[in-house]
This record gives structure tokens, C-alpha cells and sequence, in this order.
């Protein structure tokens, strides 16, 4: 049995909340087009059958900022 089944909604949100906080994680609304969301399909970042969903396109737009991200990284350590 899972403790967090015994909680309430709100409960699980607030540890929700605070776990991201913990982790340094600041949510961040952006909008987006649908050709954009049509260039994540393209590039692999989203898969097509999750078109509409809202949290596959923000993990697409996550992940494509972690990976651009790295790319600097890594770049700043070869000049370095």
C-alpha cells in the first residue's frame, strides 16, 4: 500500500510543491503555437499521439532546454 494514497489531494500537492522547491525547480508558464508544437513532434521531442497533451509538450520543452543547456556546457568546457 502507498503511503500517499492515504493522503488528501491538497496534502500530495503541497509535498508535491515542496519537493520541487527542495530541488531548486521554478515552474514557468510559457504559450506556444501549433506549428512549434509540430516542430517538437519533428525534432523527437514529442511524440505525435501526444499532441494534446499538456504535460508531454512541457516535458518537451524541458527537455529540449536541458539539451540545449548541456550543448553550452559542454562547449564552455572544450573552450576552457
Amino acid at each position: 500500500m502507498s503511503y500517499s494514497s492515504s493522503l488528501s489531494p491538497v496534502a500530495v500537492r503541497v509535498r508535491r510543491h515542496r519537493r520541487r522547491r527542495r530541488l531548486g525547480l521554478r515552474p514557468v508558464q510559457v504559450e506556444i503555437t501549433l506549428s512549434e508544437i509540430k516542430a517538437f513532434i519533428d525534432a523527437g521531442y514529442l511524440d505525435a499521439d501526444k499532441f494534446n497533451d499538456p504535460r508531454a509538450i512541457a516535458d518537451a520543452v524541458a527537455t529540449l532546454i536541458l539539451d540545449r543547456l548541456m550543448v553550452s556546457y559542454d562547449r564552455g568546457l572544450e573552450s576552457g
